[in-house]
């Protein structure tokens, strides 16, 4: 037996139905039962028991529904494989009504981008509407060194060092680069091996000293990150060191428990902006109720931060290639519900990964393989993400001397560069993805085949492709 569960508090009063999907494919889907009228939540519990099939395997899903909210339990009877690719989620009636009717704007837009050499070109006329403010991850010591002198971001952003990491072995390995190219000169063949890099995490205090190398300070709010093992002492010490040399400060908070039972003291350090980092947290009850507590406190301005997915729900397995997926955008539903809160009474920020799940922006996880794909936001306001990924089988080769099997993405990238400029990207569920005429980004996109590009050239494209289509949806010139 295999077994996974999902906690809501929101009630869902018999109008919303319990959905099974795996990367956001719908599998089933069942109505959840309306809680007992009744004014003690334990007696207002109401439960029923559903089955399903999946790639032969039966399934059962119980839903039991109360005052205190909906509880789901997903179990197989036999042991399944596939039980933690099932994603559970409740559809609720008047996300898609909303998704339709409602006007929504937003008033700053934070963007979330890992500092490369080609963020600036994401964001190249775009973050001089000063209701654009990106935020840059760096997590390199590398690449602060090349963004120090990257004259081209010159608008305002948020920088967050918090993750930058250093290599020990740097010197080892700069000495076998050089020991490979004089083996290439002289034997014609590199017989030395590049050690692997070990990576070291860089302390609070030469995290500041970082900041302090940076001369032109003006455009920039240097981050402090609170995390479980943030402190009240670091956040005055972060402060402390930089007075004076930065105009602002941003906190960004994914540790909320201890957020809250430090706000107070938090509050009173510095008048901050204040970023809550949620990543795929899309309870909106639970969000809406913190922000309600929370803007009563002294913070410039309040951001909800949301990613569209986790890393593997961004995976696409080999046999849902070369297909449209299409998925909800979950953190402007959770924006929308936000900013239609009578109960909230600033205008909150709104920020996203750009389409990609926060810890391939912010990590960069090694050993991964570029892949022939694209994730676009809708060009209109449907609140809708689409993923494709190419897939063609001549990339799958096996190394002539090793035996080993190697994989390719030129041959996928030709059948997705393909598709795209064929068009079968455009319209997808009553939704607009592509647009050469709205977004450069798509003309670019359309217009590589029947040559082909790297993947993170692709991926480039849609960074841009999606903080436009934020901009062109939702933020009023």
């Amino acid at each position: 037996m295999s077994y996974k569960e999902f906690d809501s508090p929101r009630r869902t009063f018999g109008n919303a139905n319990v959905v099974i999907t795996r990367i956001g494919i719908g599998i089933d889907y069942f109505k959840i039962p309306a809680p007992k009228e009744s004014e003690k939540t334990r007696d207002s519990i109401n439960r029923e028991t559903f089955s399903f099939e999946f790639n032969d395997v039966i399934y059962e899903i119980t839903v039991t529904s109360s005052n205190a909210g909906t509880y789901i339990i997903l179990e197989s009877i036999t042991d399944s494989d596939d039980i933690d690719d099932l994603e559970i989620y409740i559809e609720y009636p008047e996300d898609e009504n909303n998704a339709e009717h409602s006007k929504l704007n937003i008033n700053l837009y934070v963007p979330t981008l890992s500092f490369t050499n080609t963020t600036s070109s994401v964001l190249y006329d775009l973050a001089s509407n000063k209701k654009i403010l990106p935020l840059i991850d760096i997590e390199t010591v590398d690449k602060f060194n090349t963004y120090i002198k990257d004259e081209l971001i010159d608008y305002k952003h948020f920088l967050d060092i918090y993750s930058m990491k250093d290599m020990e072995n740097r010197e080892e390995r700069d000495n076998a680069k050089v020991k490979r190219k004089k083996e290439k000169k002289e034997l014609g063949k590199m017989v030395t091996d590049i050690p692997k890099p070990i990576e070291k995490f860089i302390n609070a205090n030469s995290k500041t000293n970082y900041l302090k190398e940076i001369e032109n300070t003006e455009n920039i709010i240097p981050i402090f990150k609170w995390d479980d093992n943030a402190s009240l002492d670091d956040l005055k010490s972060f402060v402390l060191k930089l007075n004076g040399r930065y105009l602002e400060i941003g906190l960004r908070v994914s540790s909320l428990h201890t957020f809250i039972n430090n706000i107070d003291e938090i509050s009173k350090v510095y008048d901050s902006y204040l970023i809550l980092d949620l990543n795929t947290d899309f309870d909106k009850d639970k969000i809406k109720n913190l922000i309600v507590d929370i803007q009563g406190f002294s913070f410039l301005t309040i951001i909800y931060l949301g990613a569209q997915f986790n890393i593997e729900d961004i995976t696409i397995p080999r046999d849902d290639t070369n297909d449209n997926i299409i998925n909800t955008n979950q953190p402007l539903l959770v924006y929308e519900s936000i900013f239609n809160d009578s109960r909230i009474k600033i205008s909150i920020g709104y920020g996203d990964y750009c389409g990609f799940d926060k810890k391939t922006i912010t990590e960069m996880p090694a050993g991964g393989r570029g892949t022939a794909r694209v994730v676009l936001l809708s060009l209109d306001n449907s609140r809708k993400v689409l993923i494709r990924r190419g897939w063609d089988d001549a990339d799958i080769t096996r190394d002539n001397l090793t035996g080993r099997v190697k994989l390719g993405y030129g041959k996928s990238m030709k059948k997705l560069l393909r598709d795209i400029s064929n068009g079968k990207l455009d319209f997808e569920n009553n939704s607009k993805f592509m647009d050469k005429e709205i977004c450069d980004a798509d003309y670019s996109l359309k217009d590589y085949f029947p040559d082909i590009t790297t993947p993170g050239v692709i991926k480039t494209l849609c960074f841009r492709h999606n903080v436009f289509s934020v901009k062109h949806n939702y933020i009023e010139d």
